[in-house]
């Protein structure tokens, strides 16, 4: 993906490790593109955390032998672009998403908690996101946020 490039990072699978970098991710995005609406940070911030958690849970299995590597960057003068692959064996991403939207589809209103709790975390991902992608593997997660109407000094380094 070409653009600027804003965090790469390498990281063993700890719990604790998540609030580390998602302020990293947030601090090297704001220095590049200046303060940021507080309603993005907020969305960036569960949308990372629910990425990180769900590769150090369910992609490496708690394993902290195995690593998760981060990859963010801007595209297009205006939006966020995060990659996150874990060390495990991936799983089905449509089947996951798929079948959950039924599920939640019977509830009158829609309410998360009513989902089955596996696979909550990709809901929230799509609801937040503007597009989220997964490899065939099932184990490298790329997403895709408009975060700036326009960027003039993100403009001024691509």
């Amino acid at each position: 993906m070409k653009g600027l490039n804003v965090y790469k990072r390498l990281i063993p699978s700890r719990i604790s490790s998540v609030r580390i970098v998602v302020g990293e991710l947030i601090h090297n995005l704001q220095r590049c593109c200046g303060e940021l609406d507080e309603g993005i940070l907020f969305e960036l911030r569960v949308v990372l955390n629910e990425l990180l958690v769900n590769a150090i849970k369910h992609g490496n299995m708690d394993d902290e032998n195995k690593n998760i590597k981060i990859v963010a960057g801007i595209v297009k003068h205006k939006d966020l672009f995060v990659i996150v692959e874990d060390e495990g064996c991936g799983y089905d991403f449509d089947y996951t998403s798929g079948n959950l939207a039924p599920l939640c589809e019977e509830i009158e209103t829609f309410d998360v908690s009513e989902c089955a709790e596996c696979g909550r975390g990709i809901l929230i991902i799509q609801s937040l996101c503007d597009s989220v992608r997964v490899n065939t593997k099932g184990n490298k997660t790329v997403i895709l946020k408009r975060i700036l109407k326009t960027s003039p000094k993100a403009k001024q380094l691509l």
